[in-house]
């Protein structure tokens, strides 16, 4: 019999620590379409659900190392997917999103199904501009705690 099901038996209480993982990348700039399409009512509003506050209308771009097996599996297990709709006659593709911290401050990993990017970019949201709360510029190093 496996440890949770003897828990369960025993009517003890269980706590499941939470996982994570660290990645470093280098901020680098983007091409200025994170913030049109997070100013688009469709993004926004379900965002919001997911933040629990307006999303900053732009991204922290962050290139990383693309072979890295562990972070490649554990974003094949996304939580959050916002689905693709037709809004105001364009196309919006669906989005993943992965809880993450940088500074400590609660952020999102978004993976586009339609995105202009290498696969090596990463476009982080949050509720604020990190480039201007930690006073962040491209070249710099990061580290980006990824929860799974």
């Amino acid at each position: 019999m496996n440890f949770i099901k003897k828990c369960i038996q025993l009517n003890k209480k269980i706590i499941i620590r939470r996982k994570y993982f660290i990645l470093f990348g280098i901020i680098t700039s983007g091409f200025g379409s994170g913030k049109y399409y997070l100013n688009k009512k469709y993004y926004k509003i379900n965002i919001t659900k997911i933040l629990k506050k307006k999303p900053y209308p732009g991204t922290l771009n962050v290139n990383y190392n693309h072979n890295n097996c562990y972070l490649k599996n554990i974003l094949s297990c996304y939580n959050n997917y916002i689905k693709g709709t037709y809004y105001d006659n364009t196309y919006l593709g669906g989005i993943k999103l992965f809880k993450c911290s940088i500074h400590g401050t609660l952020s999102f990993i978004i993976i586009p199904d339609i995105t202009h990017h290498d696969n090596n970019v990463l476009e982080i949201i949050t509720i604020m501009s990190l480039r201007k709360k930690y006073n962040l510029k491209d070249g710099e190093s990061i580290k980006i705690k990824i929860y799974y």
